[in-house]
């Protein structure tokens, strides 16, 4: 599967009106991230799966998925669980949540 990079120099031709909406064929640079916050633009996760949260923050098949976690947080969750689920073909929904958590806890320390 090939992915898509999004860098400062294609940003625009990725975001609608305010946003940037993302999935699992795209990946963001940080220099694109970085420009999309000083433009105050919004990335959106069409494709989310539920499974990649810890289950604290909501549900995320309604979109009300960031009770507790910030952006950063729920983008990191989102795309360790879509590279766990497509690297290693992981799709029972608890062994990925518990995947995931333990490969964020490993990456950052875990969320304080």
């Amino acid at each position: 599967m090939s992915k898509t990079l999004i860098t400062v120099d294609n940003l625009q031709d990725y975001v609608t009106g305010n946003r940037l909406p993302m999935d699992g064929s795209k990946i963001l640079t940080a220099g694109a991230r970085d420009e999309l916050t000083r433009r105050g633009i919004e990335v959106t996760w069409a494709d989310a799966p539920a499974e990649s949260c810890c289950g604290c923050c909501g549900d995320h098949k309604t979109g009300s998925a960031t009770a507790c976690h910030s952006p950063e947080q729920e983008e990191l969750l989102i795309g360790v669980a879509a590279i766990i689920k497509q690297h290693y073909n992981i799709t029972d929904p608890e062994e990925l949540k518990k995947v995931t958590l333990e490969t964020v806890a490993a990456i950052n320390g875990g969320f304080k």
